[in-house]
């Protein structure tokens, strides 16, 4: 899952803590002009149903810590930006 929040370096996050997610994009941001766009990659919310936020997960013997949907959403709301998911 891609979220976009598009800037030349795609961010790929799978074990940082959301703080730490919160303070680089918050950065970013700090230097982006109005209506430029940050891309970051996640691991698909819907990948594990039955996983609760904060467990950590392996596929394709990569580690990963889940998280919602909604974290992502809460996310782009704090940093107040829009949210634009792909279809998959």
């Amino acid at each position: 899952m891609h979220v976009l929040l598009k800037d030349s370096f795609m961010y790929k996050f799978s074990t940082q803590t959301m703080f730490e997610i919160l303070e680089i994009l918050q950065d970013k941001i700090n230097t982006l002009q109005a209506k430029q766009i940050i891309e970051f990659e996640i691991i698909n919310p819907d990948c594990a149903t039955s996983a609760y936020a904060g467990t950590h997960i392996n596929i394709e013997n990569q580690e990963y810590i889940y998280r919602g949907y909604k974290s992502w959403v809460d996310l782009a709301e704090l940093l107040q930006c829009k949210m634009l998911t792909p279809s998959v």
